[in-house]
């Protein structure tokens, strides 16, 4: 976000073509600490300038949403015009400035135009305006005042075209050099938090939103590989308080999340449902599984703008492997069947995600999904197993009336999802089936796994049909891969069924 101040009616006649025009090129992101080089995109918002805003920039507990850089536009025909007037307005704004501690990040632009051209001492002048202008307020820094000729011209006049790139640029520039400043103190003030972890007053959460907000910043960047390090980060952090509450007291703020186990329904990888759990995190109320549902969707997201589904994918299992242990770790008391549950239903949600994501991908991609997604198609095969012996639905087996009162406890901590346009396609259909030729089928339907599950558990025949479905898809996604004795351990499996 940038501020502007000065002649705002002229400024508003170009804000919108600079907003548009900025992200249309990469620009080189020179980083601190021998960290790697990044073409990233810059994408500008401006806002009028306010001084209590360029306050709360100042700190560094906050970066999302306040402003990194100012800039300040000026019409000015003579030097006159300018010593009676703009001066004074340019070195109150940035006294301003340097009140609040951000001398460094600003920029100066003064626009020619026709009219004040026109009105200008025809005489040749000894100093230009701008040159005024860097003495007075560039002198350490003369890059940051630019001239902007002719913004209603860039298109027929070559002059005009290549002062509207210089200043493109140097926006560019001059925002990123603000943002590793910024930056800077925002990692130190982190670095500062994470170190008082042992502090009885330190909460999970709160850290987590400050980190989080460091993995905004790059997205917005698109440095989407250094976003998603910083929820790896935060990833390992908590399953450490978790091991460590194992063998040493818990924390104060882990015992928050022993609550009730009341929702299973499962990983969401909807942006919609995820803001809920945000909020839950927000508020310092959040469960064991919304904190790791929460995570672990942040993480896809950023994968799956990576182009990567393959890697949410292998990703998965180790998730939900973790998820069931950890619940076992902080002795949570969760309803039978309940842990199935949501396995089933967050394996079910990745796998349709993931097969969305690659349907345009090329043969070599999706043989690399399948190695990850047979283990999961095998994995919700074997918690429908049991959750169909505990319900009674197994062949041979009359469900009880205390199994099937069971069956609507069990439904009760399922929530029904949002449908989204994105979400439409079946659980059924990320299943391959290779044939002779080498392409592949897909299995029916196209209702969300939440619907199907219950369907599933309502009567013997609908569990029947959904458990053989998902018994293929794990038999012919392991032919798939070449796995042949998988396969047939699953067909025995069935066999037996």
């Amino acid at each position: 976000m940038l501020t502007y101040w000065g002649d705002e009616k002229l400024f508003q006649g170009i804000k919108d073509s600079i907003e548009a025009e900025v992200p249309l090129e990469t620009i080189e992101w020179k980083r601190n600490y021998g960290r790697a080089s990044k073409n990233v995109v810059i994408s500008p918002k401006f806002v009028r300038f306010e001084p209590e805003q360029v306050t709360a920039s100042n700190g560094v507990k906050s970066m999302i949403g306040q402003p990194i850089l100012h800039t300040f536009w000026i019409e000015c025909s003579d030097i006159d015009t300018y010593k009676n007037s703009a001066k004074d307005e340019i070195m109150d704004w940035m006294n301003t400035l340097k009140k609040c501690g951000t001398a460094h990040d600003w920029m100066v632009v003064l626009v020619e135009t026709p009219e004040s051209r026109k009105g200008a001492n025809k005489l040749l002048p000894r100093t230009s305006v701008v040159d005024r202008l860097r003495t007075d307020v560039g002198t350490k820094f003369s890059d940051r005042c630019l001239t902007l000729t002719d913004p209603a011209r860039i298109k027929i006049d070559s002059r005009a075209s290549e002062s509207w790139q210089t200043v493109l640029h140097r926006i560019r520039l001059l925002l990123l050099q603000a943002y590793n400043r910024t930056l800077i103190k925002f990692e130190e003030n982190m670095r500062a938090q994470r170190e008082k972890r042992n502090d009885p007053k330190w909460n999970f959460c709160d850290y987590f939103l400050l980190q989080e907000e460091l993995s905004f910043v790059y997205e917005m960047l698109g440095v989407f590989d250094e976003a998603l390090v910083q929820y790896d980060e935060l990833d390992a952090l908590f399953t450490q308080f978790v091991l460590n509450s194992n063998v040493t007291e818990s924390p104060q703020w882990l015992e928050g999340f022993y609550g009730n186990f009341t929702d299973w329904t499962g990983l969401s990888l909807q942006k919609e449902e995820n803001l809920n759990l945000r909020k839950r995190i927000l508020g310092r109320s959040p469960s064991l599984l919304d904190v790791r549902n929460y995570m672990f969707a942040r993480q896809s997201q950023l994968l799956l703008q990576m182009n990567k589904p393959w890697e949410v994918a292998r990703r998965c299992l180790s998730f939900l492997h973790n998820g069931v242990q950890e619940l076992s770790i902080l002795d949570i008391n969760c309803p039978q069947g309940s842990v199935a549950c949501w396995v089933l239903l967050s394996a079910l949600e990745v796998l349709q995600t993931c097969r969305d994501f690659s349907q345009n991908s090329t043969s070599t991609q999706v043989q690399q999904y399948c190695f990850y997604t047979a283990e999961l198609w095998s994995y919700c095969r074997e918690k429908m197993l049991l959750l169909g012996e505990l319900c009674g639905l197994l062949p041979n087996c009359q469900p009880t009336s205390q199994q099937l009162h069971f069956v609507v406890e069990l439904s009760s901590g399922i929530r029904d999802k949002m449908v989204s346009s994105s979400s439409l396609a079946s659980i059924s259909q990320s299943a391959l089936v290779a044939s002779g030729t080498g392409s592949a089928t897909v299995v029916n339907t196209t209702e969300n796994p939440v619907d199907r599950l219950k369907e599933a558990l309502s009567s013997k025949s609908a569990f029947e049909k959904y458990y053989l479905e998902l018994a293929e898809s794990a038999i012919s996604t392991y032919k798939h891969i070449g796995r042949i004795r998988s396969a047939r351990m699953v067909g025995l499996e069935l066999a037996k069924f």
